[in-house]
């Protein structure tokens, strides 16, 4: 991560991300996402805003990417009386919206609250 400069909360939101997809549980995307983030912030020495922004960045990314292995999914489907279809449009759009507005707040408030460039390694490279 160092060598291609890739900030820890790109790394937090796609950590999470990838186990949010694949295994459809925000809960668990989360706290895997935590689990594989929180070593790399021990090892930068980073500051405790740079770690609240990347918890931040891993909630956006377990939060992402609602589909029919999510439980959610389901309640939506059911609660609101939709259809498979109409749920994956609308419920999963939103879903991925929220995530990804929650990831952009997130890089707009590194530089700001951390300071530097976003990919600079005072802004939380890796």
């Amino acid at each position: 991560m160092k060598d291609i400069g890739m900030p820890v909360v790109i790394f937090g939101f796609l950590a999470s991300s990838v186990i949010r997809i694949s295994q459809g549980s925000g809960t668990v995307a989360m706290v895997t996402g935590a689990t594989l983030t929180a070593p790399i912030l021990e090892t930068m020495d980073a500051s405790p805003s740079l770690a609240a922004l990347t918890v931040i960045a891993v909630a956006c990314g377990g939060t992402a990417w609602s589909r029919v292995n999510d439980s959610g999914f389901w309640m939506a489907n059911r609660y609101l009386g939709m259809s498979v279809a109409d749920t994956l449009k609308v419920w999963t759009t939103m879903k991925t919206l929220v995530g990804l507005t929650g990831l952009g707040v997130v890089l707009i408030l590194v530089p700001i609250v951390v300071g530097g460039r976003v990919l600079s390694p005072v802004a939380g490279c890796c």
